[in-house]
């Protein structure tokens, strides 16, 4: 027999209660990780406070904690619908599923719209619509492109203690130097260089 607090003394009662569909309808940051409240409407019950299960071991794993609003699964200990953990959320009207460009990509959305996405079928990783993005190393960091790389941006500033370009450099707007422009003994310039006054530029 179940705890009168929680089970029912009908155990067919307590296994048609073991997985049941719900909705969030409150959530908070719990001290072992996010937790929410669900709602079965059917029955009138809110449960207590439900960790949400995630993929990983310890500190290594994801984070991502239910909507309010959305349609998980929980799954409940035999001694009553209160208390249980939610295994996942449901694709349904009210929370539908992010759809990426395939059935084969690996992908996230959040809820500003900003998705990262990984394409098998075109061999193309996105990551689209975030506002800032951050990287930290404290090592190197290495970037090895097969084909042409492009960046674009308003203003782009690269610092570093030195910074070195290896093979022919083409500058098709204007390059300004505030500080000295050095050139290596026997280094040529073509065609000869000349200043702004019409000075200069050799023979």
């Amino acid at each position: 027999m179940n705890l009168p607090d929680y089970g029912s003394a009908d155990d067919r009662a307590t296994f048609h209660n073991v997985v049941r569909f719900g909705v969030v309808v409150d959530r908070q940051a719990g001290q072992f990780g996010p937790q929410v409240r669900v709602s079965y409407d059917d029955r009138g019950v809110t449960s207590a406070w439900l960790p949400i299960g995630k993929q990983g071991s310890a500190n290594c794993g994801m984070h991502y904690v239910p909507r309010v609003g959305d349609t998980v699964t929980v799954l409940h200990y035999p001694t009553g619908i209160e208390d249980g953990v939610v295994v996942c959320t449901h694709n349904t009207s009210n929370n539908p599923g992010f759809q990426p460009r395939s059935l084969n990509a690996i992908a996230m959305q959040a809820d500003d719209g900003s998705y990262f996405e990984y394409d098998p079928d075109v061999g193309c990783l996105s990551i689209n619509g975030i506002s800032t993005l951050y990287l930290a190393t404290n090592g190197d960091l290495t970037a090895n492109v097969g084909g042409n790389a492009t960046v674009t941006a308003a203003t782009a500033t690269v610092q570093a203690g030195t910074i070195t370009l290896q093979g022919p450099v083409h500058i098709t707007g204007t390059l300004k130097v505030d500080g000295v422009c050095t050139f290596a003994a026997g280094g040529t310039a073509n065609p000869h260089l000349t200043n702004v006054d019409g000075s200069g530029g050799g023979s």
